[in-house]
């Protein structure tokens, strides 16, 4: 997990970036602060932080007026879950948030320093309760030629094949398609024993299916959806299904 500050004022990101500090020492955390005025240098780290990351984004970048909001929502590409807090003078683009569907936590103004600072304060507080949430949470963290995300397992129902050569993983909360293949995946998944490959077109998480119909051959997952069984692979799908409801037990 980091916290990441997207400012191209330097003053302005130095102070921000101090007040997060002596709130670190506040609290007993050590979790990595990046300060930068490039986008790129935090849309490079977040395939490789686990966990739970903290944004704070100036809207307005070396002239691009809506250059924060442009990056988060690449962030969102990369990662759902984080947090992403906006530091503005612009108060008056918050609806804009919406029209780029980011999920803002929330949007703070920089007029009155006491005022920013209390905000910063209630949002790092929020976020070290949520993260010391999930930080039992094992998280998936894939990374090929094209494409890098990161993904709680358990929020993984499953991971399908589709056209040109792309892959859909399918989520409790999101819809990601990315080029790729399942045997990489499957690869990348090898020490997760739940998941398993039902069907040469899909990898699928036991954690997250419902039912399995020995007569139809079906897996049903919990949003209800349904994907076959190949007849080869059965015998060992259903030995799979069975040890994990044991393991569960």
């Amino acid at each position: 997990m980091s916290i990441f500050i997207l400012e191209d004022h330097p003053i302005q990101a130095e102070n921000l970036k101090a007040y997060i500090e002596r709130q670190q020492e506040k609290y007993h955390k050590e979790i990595p602060i990046v300060s930068t005025s490039r986008p790129n240098e935090i849309l490079d780290q977040i395939p490789f932080s686990e966990h739970l990351n903290l944004y704070f984004l100036d809207i307005e970048i070396k002239k691009n007026k809506y250059g924060g909001l442009e990056t988060a929502k690449q962030i969102r590409t990369l990662d759902a879950e984080g947090m992403i807090v906006f530091i503005t003078t612009h108060a008056e683009l918050a609806p804009l948030s919406y029209k780029y569907m980011v999920s803002a936590l929330t949007f703070i103004e920089k007029s009155n320093w006491n005022e920013m600072s209390q905000a910063i304060s209630d949002c790092l507080n929020y976020y070290y309760e949520r993260l010391d949430e999930q930080r039992s949470q094992p998280v998936f963290i894939f990374s090929n030629a094209y494409t890098s995300f990161r993904i709680p397992y358990s929020e993984i129902l499953s991971i399908q094949t589709a056209e040109n050569h792309r892959l859909i993983l399918i989520s409790t909360k999101q819809v990601i398609q990315f080029y790729g293949s399942l045997k990489e995946i499957q690869a990348a998944l090898e020490d997760q024993p739940q998941f398993v490959r039902p069907h040469q077109s899909y990898i699928a998480n036991l954690d997250n299916v419902r039912e399995l119909s020995k007569r139809d051959m079906l897996l049903t997952f919990i949003d209800g959806k349904q994907l076959p069984i190949s007849r080869r692979k059965s015998k060992n799908i259903i030995q799979a299904w069975k040890k994990e409801g044991e393991m569960e037990r």
